[in-house]
């Protein structure tokens, strides 16, 4: 589509952030946003990145793409007029291609009740907006390799321990009991211990919490609901990790293993901060140049 703003692309400023920041792997990700400008911006951080992008302005324009470019990623927009992003990811979920595809939602309600909204309609994750562009980029390329690793369960056993030791984030299998039983170098160096030391450990007992009796075990309530569990974890070393957990059923429709992938959100969570930091600088600053202005008067 031919976006009404122009050519942009100029007034986007170059991060050189990304001239180290290797994830893009031409995969086709969609973009949704009646914000022209927005959806230019994003574009851009995501083209730069290595990523080939699809945009629509809207939910009718969106579900059509979808439909005919099958997108690797959808990152949506929740306002819009006409059809919302909660419609547009409930259809997409509808869609006999789209139960897998990971949706990252992009709102300006930061209410937890519009954030449970987007997850019960079936969003994988959530940015607040306006999303910043270092932020944007660290979501799409872990969610993609979070989905790449589940699709990877259905290959052999030796073709997944291939792939899943390629893998630069944290991954730990649990069996029923749940127990360890395969990490690769990633998990090791997250925990800062062996290998051979992760078999046979709850998640809990991992990042340094209680045993399995701790209700809020992710890797239980994976195996209890049948669904992706979410989350964060902080590590010994105070690093912050942003946790899911995959079902993984067998050949008989039961839960068998469960995968555990995380990925280091620390400079995230940073970044939200110094964002919504700036933004309140930004606004009391307006505000007293508003009363300066009164008393002057």
């Amino acid at each position: 589509m031919l976006l009404r703003a122009g050519s942009m692309l100029e007034k986007v400023p170059h991060n050189r952030f990304f001239d180290n920041f290797v994830c893009g792997d031409g995969s086709l990700v969609l973009i949704v946003d009646d914000d022209d400008l927005v959806l230019e911006m994003n574009r851009n951080a995501l083209e730069t990145l290595g990523y080939e992008v699809s945009t629509a302005i809207n939910g009718e324009e969106a579900l059509r793409l979808f439909d005919a470019r099958r997108p690797s990623l959808v990152v949506l927009d929740v306002m819009m007029p006409g059809m919302d992003g909660y419609e547009v990811c409930r259809r997409i979920r509808g869609h006999d291609k789209g139960h897998d595809v990971p949706i990252l939602m992009l709102t300006s309600l930061e209410d937890e009740k519009s954030i449970q909204k987007a997850y019960e309609v079936g969003a994988t994750d959530y940015l607040l907006k306006p999303a910043n562009e270092l932020l944007l980029g660290y979501r799409v390329c872990h969610l993609l390799r979070e989905n790449s690793a589940v699709h990877h369960l259905q290959q052999s056993e030796s073709q997944q321990m291939t792939v899943f030791e390629g893998i630069p984030d944290p991954l730990v299998i649990f069996d029923r009991e749940l127990k360890a039983v395969w990490a690769n170098q990633a998990a090791a160096d997250c925990f800062a211990i062996d290998r051979h030391e992760i078999i046979g450990q709850t998640s809990n007992t991992l990042w340094g919490g209680d045993d399995i009796d701790d209700l809020d075990c992710f890797t239980r309530k994976c195996f209890e609901t049948g669904e992706t569990i979410s989350g964060k974890r902080v590590a010994k070393d105070n690093m912050t990790w942003g946790v899911r957990v995959f079902p993984i059923r067998g050949s008989s429709g039961l839960i068998e293993r469960a995968v555990l992938l995380a990925h280091d959100i620390t400079d995230k969570i940073k970044l939200q901060a110094d964002t919504l930091r700036n933004s309140q600088l930004a606004s009391l600053g307006e505000l007293a140049a508003g009363v300066a202005h009164e008393i002057n008067n």
